[in-house]
């Protein structure tokens, strides 16, 4: 059980990043793929995306930590 606490933790913390910073998450996950990753900008559309995803990601987050 405390693995799955400690867990949904970090899946809760990377959600937050996502929505506050959605360039710099996006650069931490995704930039390393491209030569020059400081050149390459995540579009208007990307971080929308991921903020939606990252709100619905920390819904259940904090839904599964409750129901504990």
């Amino acid at each position: 059980m405390a693995v799955l606490v400690v867990f949904l933790l970090v899946v809760g913390a990377l959600a937050v990043w996502a929505l506050v910073d959605p360039q710099s998450a996006w650069r931490a996950s995704q930039g390393g793929m491209f030569r020059d990753a400081s050149t390459i900008r995540l579009s208007g559309f990307g971080a929308t995306a991921q903020r939606i995803v990252a709100t619905v990601v920390l819904v259940i987050v904090i839904v599964t930590l409750v129901n504990l």
